[in-house]
């Protein structure tokens, strides 16, 4: 809605491009950004069944930014191959466990935002 009062009044509008979102953006959101791939849960919709959600499968973020109003986490795919020695991951299991997992080569900054 605050798009279309802007745009009346020809308010500056600034195109923002997933995975490339600069400083001043992630500063809106004070470090608490979560970019996912995908849904957090399946809702399955049946006639006959009703409402049921699925608990969703194990997560895994990797922790972006330069400092801690700028952190943001992306969603990857949960696998051995998206660990890197140089970042630092957060894991969340269905049963709502978080773990960090720390590289050996990561930044001290980058274990602080993961905490």
């Amino acid at each position: 809605l605050m798009t279309v009062e802007l745009d009346k009044e020809k308010g500056p509008q600034v195109r923002v491009v997933q995975n490339r979102e600069p400083p001043s953006f992630l500063n809106l959101f004070n470090g608490k950004l979560i970019i996912r791939s995908d849904k957090r849960t399946f809702i399955d919709r049946e006639p006959n069944l009703g409402r049921r959600e699925y608990p969703r499968d194990t997560e895994m973020f990797v922790v972006r930014g330069e400092c801690l109003e700028e952190t943001h986490l992306i969603q990857v795919k949960p696998r051995m191959s998206s660990l890197r020695s140089r970042g630092c991951f957060v894991i969340v299991t269905p049963d709502q466990t978080v773990y960090t997992w720390q590289g050996s080569k990561s930044t001290r900054h980058a274990r602080e935002c993961a905490e």
